[in-house]
């Protein structure tokens, strides 16, 4: 250990804070590691505490950001010790190499981010036995380095099944830099591609395979897809759509020998015909590597991860594990938002605060070979299911005490971010709204509110937990662009898929969705017909014939005529019935059926042709008594019809503050153009009675 023995009284003064560590020259006093701080100096030296983490993975990556986001890497000596021959890098991105080709693109953070915060990373020097006796690690290059205090962060391995074969040229795992640049070296001289495993890593690789050009086979011992997320349903669906961009998928196929003829790799199962291959990932999962912890004498679990508990602590005090090398409560986890929430309780815990770590959200939100797939709470535990299906879509809510706890989807949902604060907060979901998700598939009839709206405890990136809540201090404290709430927060810096929701709050049409066709039709609908409404308010009537042997005496005689005035008057009505067909298609649930947005054009569209037909009907005459009043809700109504529609087709462009305000003035606007509808019937009545009996 660098440094000399600290002076008694620099310790005294907090007893219950002292626990013995082992130096080069002996043993000295220094502070638990959940509560050490700067030390004081002696006459000549500068005692600062070492911090040493194994691991140049995503969770070693988050410590650092951490410890420099607070402060830590000025209290503490911070050394990364990485075996990958580059900085930690983004592992969830990883198949955006082989469109990149450039490994540089994928790295968290430059070496000159590390140098610049005092952190030492060493890269390309693995670990290879740690002494927890005498607190020092030994590298691959025989260096040994002392620490205070260790984090272990050395992830997870590939796993390879016991099959025979596995060593052959051409088969790979699909795990790191090195792996891809190997299987894109091969790729280059063959066609046909074997993935063996149909989780999440396995249909990863075969989206890398597939975007080669390589002709892909998808094998599964389960009997569907990702068997650990999915129903059988929803695996099926997933299945379907695979399946159109031709990859072929064989499930219930056990392998038992892959055998080498030529260049060719045969793969043979117990029950099937072998198939071949030029090339064969093998991506089946994960184990973690916990070997270093094994042999320091580490309490660990019968598959070599390392037991911690609630502070992250090992067996050993001075020992940390964070990642996919830890397993708290016999649950290890593989997914990089709770390796994210480990290091942050790390961090908290060196800087002075007792969090610890409990359960987390395993909710996953991504994108597999184009498909939307997003699982939720307890969505494989028992309860009350209600389906949703349509082809290419599949929603399944699961409810306890009809409270939601669980989602499985396959396909875009706009409402997803939503329905996940729901299932965060397991509220009760009324039988209204179940009705409307069986017949439509969405649980709410108004659009998805802004984010400005969310709860503060609503997950807006679900990779990083990272919440609206702290985004919205972040905003507040200076962060006022994505990138920089992504550098100070991590939110849309591991899959990206929560960035235009970041973009949102800070009102930057900044990698947002471009508006459907049918939101810039919905808006040129309600111009047209803003424009024709206020136009009949204010031109004069149409102007009476001065001969009657012109053709503008013939035209009014035919417009005034009763049989054209019937015409024209129940043409009128039948049109502004139809326009009540968008209320109906919120209602009744066999109306359910296709996008609301389109109905909101087409209702647009019967405004505009209701407001011609009064113009035919009427000559812009108001009248006076009850056809005034008539001609004037009219009027009005469609005026504030079409500025409803043309705000709701702000709203649909979810862009900036404008669309903000949208949101806001939308619904009160909708609503008095609902209520201002009510005398309409009535004076409808009158009119007609009026026309025949007087």
């Amino acid at each position: 250990m660098r440094g000399t023995a600290l002076k008694h009284e620099s310790v005294a003064q907090h007893p219950e804070d002292t626990v013995m560590v082992a130096s080069h020259s002996g043993r000295m006093l220094i502070r638990a590691p959940h509560r050490i701080r700067r030390q004081r100096k002696t006459a000549s030296t500068q005692r600062v505490p070492t911090v040493v983490i194994i691991g140049g993975g995503m969770a070693a990556h988050r410590f650092c950001r951490q410890m420099v986001a607070k402060g830590g890497h000025r209290r503490y000596q911070i050394i990364v010790l990485a075996d990958e021959p580059r900085p930690p890098y983004d592992r969830v991105k990883l198949t955006d190499f082989f469109r990149t080709r450039n490994p540089d693109h994928l790295l968290l953070d430059t070496p000159a981010w590390y140098r610049e915060h005092d952190i030492d990373l060493r890269v390309g020097d693995a670990v290879v036995r740690i002494d927890c006796a005498q607190q020092v690690v030994q590298t691959s290059s025989d260096a040994s380095v002392p620490y205070d205090c260790l984090i272990l962060a050395t992830g997870s391995r590939p796993f390879v099944p016991p099959i025979p074969g596995t060593e052959h040229d051409g088969v790979f795992v699909y795990r790191t830099i090195e792996d891809l640049q190997a299987i894109l070296a091969r790729s280059q001289a063959v066609h046909r591609a074997a993935v063996l495993g149909g989780g999440l890593l396995g249909l990863e690789a075969a989206r890398a395979m597939y975007e080669l050009g390589l002709e892909t086979i998808v094998v599964e011992m389960a009997q569907h897809l990702m068997p650990r997320q999915l129903d059988p349903e929803s695996a099926s669906m997933l299945l379907a759509e695979v399946g159109k961009l031709g990859i072929q998928v064989l499930l219930a196929h056990q392998t038992s020998h892959i055998e080498k003829n030529g260049e060719t790799l045969w793969l043979y199962f117990w029950e099937h015909e072998p198939i071949t291959a030029d090339i064969i990932v093998i991506s089946a999962g994960t184990a973690p590597r916990g070997e270093l912890a094994v042999s320091a004498g580490l309490r660990c679990t019968p598959r070599g991860a390392v037991i911690v508990d609630a502070s992250l602590q090992t067996s050993d005090p001075h020992v940390y594990a964070i990642g996919e090398c830890a397993a708290h409560q016999d649950q290890v986890y593989g997914l990089v938002g709770p390796a994210y929430t480990m290091a942050d309780i790390v961090v908290d815990r060196f800087m002075g605060k007792k969090t610890t770590f409990t359960s987390v959200d395993l909710s996953t939100r991504l994108k597999l070979l184009g498909v939307d797939v997003t699982v939720l709470g307890d969505y494989l535990q028992p309860g009350t299911t209600v389906i949703y299906r349509r082809p290419g879509i599949y929603r399944k809510l699961v409810l306890r005490d009809e409270r939601l706890v669980g989602v499985i989807a396959i396909g875009p949902w706009v409402q997803i971010s939503q329905v996940q604060i729901v299932v965060h907060s397991k509220s009760r979901i009324g039988r209204r709204h179940l009705a409307r998700f069986a017949a439509m598939g969405d649980l709410w009839a108004d659009a998805v509110p802004p984010i400005q709206h969310w709860p503060d405890t609503a997950i807006v990136c679900n990779c990083c937990m990272v919440t609206k809540q702290a985004l919205w201090q972040a905003y507040q404290t200076g962060a006022v662009s994505v990138a920089a709430l992504a550098s100070t927060t991590g939110a849309s810096t591991v899959c990206g898929s929560c960035r235009p929701l970041v973009a949102e709050l800070v009102g930057t049409p900044e990698c947002l969705p471009a508006p459907s066709r049918a939101a810039r039709a919905l808006q040129w609908a309600a111009i047209a017909s803003l424009i024709v409404a206020v136009l009949l308010a204010v031109l004069p009537p149409f102007p009476v014939a001065e001969s009657i042997q012109t053709w503008w005496h013939d035209l009014e005689a035919l417009r005034r005529s009763n049989s054209t005035r019937q015409v024209t008057g129940y043409t009128l009505l039948t049109l502004a019935l139809a326009a009540l067909g968008l209320s109906l298609r919120k209602r009744w649930q066999r109306l359910a059926f296709g996008a609301f947005n389109s109905w909101r054009l087409i209702h647009a569209l019967l405004g505009v042709s209701t407001l011609l037909g009064l113009v035919a009907h009427t000559g812009l005459r108001f009248g006076s008594n009850l056809n005034f009043a008539l001609m004037s809700v009219f009027v009005t109504l469609n005026v504030l019809g079409a500025a409803a529609g043309w705000v709701a087709a702000l709203e649909g462009k979810n862009r900036g503050r404008l669309a903000y305000w949208a949101r806001r003035w939308r619904p009160l606007m909708t609503f008095v153009h609902i209520l201002l509808f009510w005398p309409f019937p009535a004076l409808v009545v009158f009119h007609i009675l009026a026309a025949y009996y007087f």
